[in-house]
């Protein structure tokens, strides 16, 4: 919880200043650097304004320039260099100022290099005093979570559980940190699949906060909120709404209408009433948040972000198409603004604007955008990868909805071939690929590639659906309709007739796959005189 505190601490600040987030922390980090500078690396007063530093930048890293934190790191690493050569690698001081630096790494996304920092402070406080100190814990804990953030969740378990057991008895099983780290626990067990058990300790986490701090505590509401998120993430999200509401009416209580995290729970309820079906509450929900948030937060605020892309995502899956699109449109050039051309965040609303721009048929407007998303994708992600191909594959389908023949088989071809690289490909989406590039080389005329194209998805279709399935089925189809198209009229003929002979029973004489193959068999044996 001491993170929750030194938030609240930078955001007092914050509002005494009265000046943006980038103005006051420039300013503290001349502070920091003037008073290590006169003071040494040493001096208490270093290592103060150096913590104070790095809590408002984290709190506020969302408003800053893309460049604040890498240059924050490279600042801090030189004061640890400093420190390390002056003291030792594991003397307290050198390990404060790298618990700093490993901070901001991993804000940055930098887990790995989080993680050994992380640990190589706890290894120097457990040298100087002990095993069972709570700054060991508190870095064993943060090294943990850096695990868990990335991904390896078996591993950051029983590290976890280990620092909750020694938290127990060192803290009390109700102190604050003793029962963030119980928090992640119940994270962690949910992520490896014993989600049973991960409920359990949910409930009586609550249980315990409710007992320990009351209702509407913030911590009690923080463990109320991890709690929601395991029934929504366990199929529950009717009970998850109501507990939503309840950490949403605790933080207007304690935190006020407008405070950040009460935005987080008003989001979270608005997602959850999308969850049951209740769309039209949810865009209302979702749009009084929005309106809130921009009045108070800013319209550049990130949880503004946040909410805006969640309605705008509400209207979309409602069908109000013309609203979402032009809204998709407004919060992509915030998004450029705020957050450049070539972040994640902007690259996800920029290809959500061009697909639902193809989606609609606004195929010359989606056309216009998508090249330049997709060199940006590969360039931010890599050819092969699948954010990339999914871009790339509705950029195959815009050119062939324009009728660029050419392009867009190039580009299905491409998205094949990354398909066939990737270790955790859907194979839905590689027989839609390959389909569809079938269909393309066919309008061409390369009918030699199609025919190898349309049996080889047949097969796939096999594998992926069955034998008897109306999706194998429309695989056959296509196939004896490339043959029929290709001038090879007997053998068209010939897989017609045993696919009528396979789907006759199973989709009955009135489907439309049934007529379409009595059409063609009827040309067929005209032409055949």
């Amino acid at each position: 919880m001491g993170q929750l505190i030194r938030a609240n601490r930078a955001s007092v600040y914050s509002e005494d200043m009265g000046r943006n987030a980038e103005d006051i922390t420039q300013e503290l980090k001349q502070r920091f650097t003037q008073i290590w500078r006169l003071n040494g690396a040493y001096d208490p007063e270093t290592l103060a304004a150096l913590t104070y530093y790095v809590a408002v930048l984290l709190e506020y890293r969302n408003e800053l320039k893309p460049s604040a934190l890498p240059a924050a790191a490279t600042s801090i690493a030189d004061l640890v260099a400093e420190l390390r050569h002056d003291y030792g690698e594991y003397h307290p001081a050198t390990c404060a100022a790298r618990t700093k630096n490993a901070e901001i790494l991993q804000a940055m996304g930098q887990y790995e290099e989080a993680r050994t920092l992380f640990r190589k402070s706890a290894d120097g406080f457990e040298q100087a005093y002990g095993k069972a100190n709570v700054s060991v814990l508190d870095l064993r804990n943060k090294a943990a979570d850096c695990l868990a953030k990335l991904g390896r969740f078996s591993e950051a378990l029983p590290e976890f559980m280990d620092v909750l057991e020694q938290q127990r008895h060192i803290l009390g099983p109700h102190d604050p940190d003793t029962l963030l780290t119980w928090t992640e626990v119940m994270i962690c067990l949910d992520e490896v699949g014993r989600v049973t058990q991960a409920l359990a300790e949910a409930e009586q986490l609550l249980a315990v906060c409710v007992q320990v701090s009351g209702e509407n505590h913030p911590d009690t509401l923080l463990i109320r909120y991890k709690y929601a998120g395991q029934l929504r993430a366990m199929g529950r999200p009717g009970e998850a709404l109501i507990e939503y509401q309840a950490v949403l009416d605790g933080r207007r209580k304690t935190l006020g209408e407008y405070h950040p995290r009460t935005f987080v729970a008003w989001g979270a309820v608005g997602t959850c009433l999308m969850d049951v079906g209740r769309l039209d509450a949810a865009i209302d929900e979702f749009g009084r948040a929005l309106q809130a948030a921009q009045k108070s937060l800013g319209i550049h605020h990130n949880q503004t972000l946040i909410l805006w892309n969640d309605w705008i995502g509400c209207l979309l899956r409602n069908h109000d198409f013309y609203r979402g699109i032009s809204e998709l449109k407004k919060l992509l050039a915030v998004r450029k603004k705020v957050n450049g051309l070539d972040s994640p965040q902007t690259l996800e609303t920029w290809y959500a604007y061009a697909y639902y721009l193809y989606a609609t048929k606004q195929f010359p407007e989606a056309l216009r955008e998508l090249p330049d998303i997709l060199a940006r994708f590969e360039q931010l992600y890599g050819t092969l990868d699948e954010e990339t191909t999914t871009v790339r594959l509705t950029y195959a389908q815009t050119l062939y909805a324009t009728r660029h023949l050419v392009g867009a088989c190039d580009e299905y071809h491409r998205v094949i071939a990354a398909y066939q690289q990737q270790s955790h490909q859907d194979p839905m989406k590689f027989l839609v690929a390959r389909s569809e590039y079938s269909r393309c080389l066919l309008e061409l005329g390369r009918f030699e590639e199609t025919l190898t194209e349309l049996s080889t998805i047949v097969e796939q279709a096999r594998q992926v659906y069955g034998d008897d399935d109306e999706e194998t089925f429309k695989a056959w189809n296509n196939y004896a309709w490339g043959l029929y198209k290709a001038g090879m009229i007997s053998e068209a003929q010939f897989e017609y007739e045993c696919l009528l002979d396979a789907t006759v029973q199973k989709l009955g004489p009135t489907h439309p796959i049934i007529l379409g193959i009595h059409e063609t068999l009827s040309d067929i044996a005209t032409q055949l005189g």
